[in-house]
């Protein structure tokens, strides 16, 4: 069993999970097919691999992971079918050192959602231009400042809605390979 050092809370990742800790490649792969028939589980929703490289991170700089993906709604939650889709997870991350412990809120800036929404839904060709932050973005800038005492941070997630707000801090992976090595370069980087 690994042992567990307390974390340094002045450094933060802001993790999602859909496109960073799984991918399109791992759900079409035979080697997520054999991990299926090897455990005897229904579905593996993340990839040991990407759960690996951010378990280098974590290793590397000794941050606080905050969960900012939807998955939040299943991996704190105490009702049974969500602690199901959460437990294959929660161990995969255990083994590399990892216990997520906290989560965002949901918090918005409902009118320019709306906004965002209307123009996503119309066949409006002109960009919407995103001039500040009213989605998850929002809901992280909150964090930080319920939590002064985080001085470096970096977000992972595949959607950019209006998190390219962060500049550099926030890493935006490919959804078809999720996290690289290349992401856990940058990270540790900007995290020591």
């Amino acid at each position: 069993m690994k042992k567990y050092i307390k974390e340094d809370l002045s450094k933060v990742i802001f993790l999602d999970i859909d496109g960073v800790l799984n991918s399109d490649n791992f759900f079409t792969s035979k080697y997520h097919d054999r991990l299926l028939l090897s455990r005897g589980e229904h579905g593996t929703l993340h990839d040991p691999r990407a759960c690996a490289l951010l378990g280098k991170i974590k290793k590397a700089t000794n941050c606080k992971i905050v969960m900012s993906s939807s998955w939040r709604n299943f991996y704190f939650s105490k009702r049974k079918d969500a602690k199901f889709l959460a437990k294959p997870l929660k161990k995969e991350l255990k083994k590399n050192g990892i216990i997520i412990r906290d989560k965002i809120a949901y918090e918005s800036d409902n009118e320019y959602t709306e906004k965002y929404l209307e123009w996503f839904k119309s066949e409006n060709p002109e960009p919407f231009k995103v001039e500040k932050l009213f989605d998850r973005g929002l809901q992280i800038e909150c964090y930080l400042k319920r939590h002064p005492e985080i001085k470096k941070f970096v977000i992972f997630d595949d959607s950019d809605v209006d998190l390219f707000l962060f500049g550099e801090r926030f890493i935006q992976t490919n959804p078809i390979v999720g996290l690289t090595e290349e992401d856990v370069k940058k990270a540790i980087g900007l995290l020591i």
